[in-house]
């Protein structure tokens, strides 16, 4: 139930009270600063608007980063995975530092201007990660009535491509690739497993915690296949981890050569997986030694890895839903902004490919 708002002067400014009761006590919401009383009038008339469509005020003046963190642990914790869970905390200490402001103050203009702010140091994937977080905390708030509109919607996500990891953009040439391999087989042996898990990365585009992860059960090896079920967290929980996405779980087509390779591995150990004790350090070690080996000068690191097994299928003329689904990504939108150089390439080798079918289409009619 609302009453009439309070207009009055203050000094040399104008301020507002909205009155209204709930449960059964009657409470008010106010501002002030306003140079004039119709300004002071025209914001008392938006408070009585979100009154009147259920707006909840006692939380409104809660500090985002406050909110985020409370959001975290009643919906996210124990159910996503702890790498992501400590990428959300590293979110939310950012936002209390440079973005903490009360809900009630978050505007569509100042949450770009925070958004540019953080696109000054950071890459536009990593600016959309922050974005998507605290959109779905913002969401969640107006869900509760806390908020009534969305500050988040049409935003314009930016970045600082320099800022971009050389990992994320770097990736192997076919005979590169095909070099590289040659330099892992000449001498491998099963006491040094790290070759054997560049091999299977190489392979199956495979993250470094979905291989680790791997079980012997998951290997297929009579219809040449590699179920990736899970992953490992070597780092923080040393235990097997759900996958990275919905789609993470999937069946891969390898070839025989690979199967082979990982045949020699010895079966030892109590939980089944096929790789034990080792990190991603060491194994980046031996891929720097192998890269020498084969005589190429990039500087790449495991994760390169998938880059280059996507690139090149892609280049090879592999269908891009294909390609995402083989590589776990959650849907095809996010294969396709992440190899986009390797389809523009394509599309100039298409076009031709496609003057090319039409010319001797022509030809051909004329000869009938």
């Amino acid at each position: 139930m609302l009453k009439l708002a309070s207009i009055y002067k203050r000094g040399k400014t104008w301020t507002y009270k909205v009155y209204y009761y709930e449960n059964g006590k009657q409470k008010a919401v106010s501002k002030g600063g306003f140079k004039t009383k119709g300004e002071a009038k025209d914001a008392s008339i938006l408070r009585e608007n979100e009154m009147l469509q259920g707006k909840n005020f006692s939380k409104e003046k809660m500090l985002l980063a406050d909110y985020m963190e409370n959001w975290a642990k009643l919906y996210k914790d124990g159910t996503i995975a702890y790498k992501s869970m400590r990428r959300l905390k590293t979110i939310t200490a950012y936002v209390r530092e440079y973005y903490n402001v009360p809900l009630k103050d978050i505007t569509i203009d100042n949450y770009q201007q925070f958004l540019n702010t953080l696109a000054l140091t950071r890459s536009k994937p990593t600016v959309k990660k922050y974005h998507d977080y605290v959109k779905a905390c913002i969401k969640h708030a107006i869900q509760s009535k806390i908020l009534v509109y969305d500050p988040t919607v049409a935003v314009v996500i930016k970045g600082n491509d320099e800022r971009i990891k050389d990992e994320e953009i770097k990736h192997l040439s076919y005979s590169e690739f095909n070099a590289l391999h040659k330099a892992l087989m000449d001498g491998i042996n099963p006491f040094y497993t790290a070759r054997y898990v560049i091999l299977l990365g190489m392979y199956t585009g495979a993250r470094f915690g979905e291989c680790l992860g791997l079980t012997w059960d998951c290997i297929d090896f009579e219809n040449c296949t590699i179920r990736i079920e899970k992953g490992f967290d070597y780092h923080y929980t040393n235990d097997f981890t759900d996958g990275k996405t919905k789609n993470s779980k999937r069946t891969i087509e390898v070839n025989r050569e690979l199967l082979d390779v990982l045949q020699q591995l010895p079966r030892d150990n109590e939980d089944d997986r096929v790789f034990t004790r080792m990190s991603n350090n060491a194994v980046n070690k031996t891929l720097e030694h192998a890269l020498k080996r084969a005589g190429i000068e990039k500087v790449v690191t495991f994760h390169a890895l998938r880059h280059t097994h996507a690139s090149i299928l892609l280049s090879q003329g592999v269908q891009l839903l294909t390609v995402s689904r083989r590589l776990g990504h959650a849907d095809a939108n996010i294969t396709l902004k992440t190899y986009a150089h390797i389809l523009d390439d394509m599309k100039i080798k298409e076009a031709q490919k496609i003057k090319e079918i039409l010319t001797r289409g022509t030809f051909a009619e004329q000869k009938s």
